[in-house]
């Protein structure tokens, strides 16, 4: 259960960092199979702002993006596109383990 952000030159990183920790913390209490996830926001020069967020489940790295008008929108954005990511890798990894349960 790790969370790492790295800031570069973003204004109000303080801010950002527990809003996306705080985020992200529920993944970890509900997914015991996400290890870490490192959060990279894009400086402050730019109009678009993007977050990136690289997620390493159990034998797996996963990266996802998202680009807004500010940096909670596009967090708010990449860790929706991880929820997706998440459930794929949940259905594809769990669903076998529960298809060879039998209740005989």
């Amino acid at each position: 259960m790790d969370i790492k952000v790295v800031k570069g030159s973003v204004g109000g990183s303080n801010y950002f960092e527990s809003y996306s920790q705080e985020a992200l913390q529920k993944f970890f209490e509900k997914y015991d199979f996400i290890k870490s996830v490192n959060v990279f926001f894009r400086g402050k020069k730019h109009k678009t702002k993007k977050v990136k967020l690289k997620a390493h489940f159990k034998g797996k790295d996963v990266f996802v993006e998202c680009s807004a008008e500010k940096y909670p929108m596009a967090i708010d954005g990449a860790i929706a596109k991880l929820k997706t990511q998440i459930l794929k890798y949940k259905t594809g990894h769990y669903k076998r383990a529960v298809a060879r349960v039998s209740f005989d």
